[in-house]
């Protein structure tokens, strides 16, 4: 998170954003913790929308919509794919 921090300070979104996507990636895959990847593939995607990178914004939102649907947080999964399906129709508008 240090890491993180330092990059948003001196400007480095991008990186930042990065930095979560792998942290959430790491979170998922090898710790096995999705509610920990959900928070950092959102804050990840959070990021990338700000830095204009939609589609990987896009990427990370429905991984954490996914994750949150496998934890059975229907409701939470749900919001995130209507956000990312209207996301994507504004896109192509």
């Amino acid at each position: 998170q240090e890491a993180i921090n330092m990059l948003i300070k001196s400007g480095r979104f991008h990186q930042a954003a990065n930095q979560e996507k792998e942290i959430a990636e790491i979170y998922e895959t090898l710790l096995e913790d999705p509610q920990n990847a959900i928070v950092y593939y959102s804050r990840a995607a959070e990021r990338f929308e700000g830095e204009d990178s939609h589609s990987t914004a896009q990427g990370c939102l429905v991984k954490a919509a996914a994750l949150s649907a496998l934890a059975e947080d229907l409701d939470k999964a749900a919001r995130i794919y209507e956000e990312v399906a209207v996301d994507s129709a504004n896109d192509h508008l």
